[in-house]
C-alpha cells in the first residue's frame, strides 16, 4: 500500500516489530501479532496483519493454527505453500526443543518422566506408544516409538517391545502413551497391556517400572497409582 506520496506505508513495520521483540515485548503481544510476526518470515513485502487475523478466525485459536495441517492451511486465502510447509513445521520444532530442553540422564519419579516425555506429545492427534530404555540406575539409553494408533486407541506390539528392550540393553523399561482426547485415565486395554507387557519382559528378566499415560498437562502412573501399583 502507498501513501499520496508514493512511500509505503508499512515502511519499517517490521523493524518496529522486531525491535519490539529484541525488547523482550514478545510474551506480551497479542496472538495476531506474534503471528503477523512468524508471517514475515514466508511473506515477503506486504503487510501480514491481515492474513494473521484470517488464519486465527478460521483456525479459531492461535495454537489451532499451529496444529492445522499442511493441507488444511492452503485452504486460507493468501497461504501458499512456503508459509503452510513453515507454519506445520512449527509444533515438531517446539517438541525437539523441547526434548532436548528437558533430556535428563536419570528418571527419578513420575515427575522427571512427564519432563522427559510431554513435548513428544505436543499437537498429537493420536495415540502413541513410546519406550523408555533404562540401565540398572534409571539412566535413559534409548526412547523409541514403538507404536502408532487412532485419537482413541492404539495396538501395543508385544513382539517390537521385547526387540528393542533387548537390542537396547535395557535392564528397565518404562512404557509412556499419551490420550490426546481424553483424561489420563487408563482403559481396560492400557491395564491388559500393561499386564502382558510386565510378564513377558519379566521372563527375560527386564523389569517394568512403569506404565505412564499423559494427556495434556496431566499424567497418571499405574505403579504409583494404588489401584494397580501391584502389578508392579
Amino acid at each position: 500500500m502507498q501513501s499520496g506520496n508514493g512511500k509505503n506505508v508499512h515502511s519499517g513495520h517490521r523493524s518496529r516489530v522486531r525491535e519490539k521483540i529484541k525488547n523482550g515485548a514478545l510474551e506480551n503481544m497479542h496472538d495476531h501479532e506474534i503471528m503477523e510476526y512468524l508471517l514475515f518470515h514466508t511473506v515477503a513485502y506486504r503487510d501480514t496483519n491481515e492474513l494473521a487475523h484470517r488464519l486465527i478466525d478460521h483456525f479459531g485459536s492461535f495454537h489451532a493454527v499451529l496444529d492445522a495441517k499442511y493441507d488444511d492451511l492452503l485452504l486460507v486465502e493468501g497461504v501458499s505453500e512456503v508459509t503452510a510447509t513453515f507454519l506445520s513445521s512449527l509444533p515438531t520444532v517446539f517438541k525437539r526443543y523441547g526434548e532436548d530442553l528437558t533430556r535428563l540422564t536419570k528418571l527419578k519419579n513420575i515427575a522427571d518422566i512427564t519432563g522427559y516425555m510431554k513435548n513428544k506429545f505436543i499437537g498429537e492427534t493420536v495415540e502413541k506408544v513410546y519406550m523408555l530404555c533404562l540401565d540398572g540406575n534409571m539412566n535413559v539409553i534409548k526412547c523409541e516409538l514403538v507404536c502408532t494408533g487412532n485419537s482413541h486407541e492404539v495396538q501395543v506390539e508385544n513382539r517390537t517391545i521385547m526387540e528393542v528392550a533387548i537390542r537396547s540393553n535395557a535392564e528397565n523399561i518404562i512404557i509412556v502413551h499419551n490420550h490426546p482426547n481424553g483424561v489420563a485415565k487408563p482403559s481396560a486395554d492400557d491395564i491388559e497391556s500393561a499386564y502382558f507387557v510386565k510378564k513377558m519382559l519379566g521372563e527375560v528378566g527386564i523389569r517394568l517400572v512403569d506404565s505412564v499415560i499423559i494427556a495434556g498437562n496431566e499424567a497418571l502412573s499405574l505403579a504409583n497409582n494404588e489401584k494397580y501399583r501391584d502389578m508392579f
